[in-house]
């Protein structure tokens, strides 16, 4: 596993960096194969990269209609909710964008948990197949403070362990205090690439555990192959960029 750490001193060159990487990565992937297959995260991190990606010269128009758009995690709201993740990238993002409605697959969040996870799980086996572990070809992903991604929180055990592909998850400590639907590790480990946008001073501290490797928070666990780690702000003055492989 190789980690690839960015760091920014804006949030707006945070945002235009990270949605280019996308960009770079449908080019790449649209190249050699018919569907790019994208998940994306809530939180207020992924918005200047959501408004960037409504750029053509950063995501040309018409890879939209080539591209299957997914959830990391959301929260069990209706999707027109101000806590939903659907309803943020929808307004930031997906409106904005010629993507066909039906490459855009939602958590159902207004269902109870359990019939909630197993349909999105109905959903990812219509997508790439019945077999294994959904692989998508980039998810982006943000962290909390302590240490969470998606809806993976630390110290909280997921329902049926690591097989699943999406579990329901009980309301954090955190606000907004509202049960979850997230995808699991085994799918966070399977995909060709990572990318994590992370905004905010107040996840220092468990960025530097993080790179230093002296932390097991649900982030650090991530093990997919290929991760690069877009950070705002730097973690310390004058530091490179660096390769960390595993």
């Amino acid at each position: 596993m190789t980690r690839l750490w960015l760091e920014f001193t804006d949030p707006d060159l945070l945002g235009r960096a990270s949605a280019a990487h996308v960009g770079r990565i449908v080019r790449r992937i649209l190249d050699q194969a018919p569907v790019f297959r994208l998940a994306l995260s809530g939180g207020s991190s992924p918005l200047g990269m959501f408004r960037h990606l409504t750029e053509p010269a950063i995501f040309p128009s018409e890879l939209w209609s080539r591209t299957q758009v997914f959830f990391a995690d959301e929260r069990l709201v209706p999707p027109n909710h101000a806590d939903s993740n659907f309803a943020s990238a929808s307004h930031h993002l997906l409106d904005r964008v010629p993507i066909p409605s039906r490459n855009i697959h939602r958590m159902p969040g207004e269902l109870p948990p359990e019939d909630a996870a197993l349909t999105y799980t109905r959903d990812l086996a219509r997508s790439f197949g019945e077999n294994g572990v959904p692989v998508f070809d980039l998810i982006v992903l943000g962290m909390g403070a302590d240490g969470h991604t998606a809806s993976l929180f630390p110290g909280a055990e997921l329902p049926g362990g690591r097989h699943l592909v999406v579990a329901p998850v009980s309301a954090p400590s955190m606000p907004p205090r509202l049960p979850r639907l997230t995808l699991t590790p085994a799918v966070l480990d399977a995909a060709r690439r990572i990318l994590f946008v992370i905004l905010g001073a107040d996840k220092h501290a468990a960025l530097r555990a993080i790179r230093d490797m002296a932390s097991d928070v649900p982030a650090a666990k991530v093990d997919a192959r290929s991760q690069s780690w877009y950070i705002c702000p730097p973690l310390g003055a004058g530091q490179q960029p660096t390769e960390q492989p595993d």
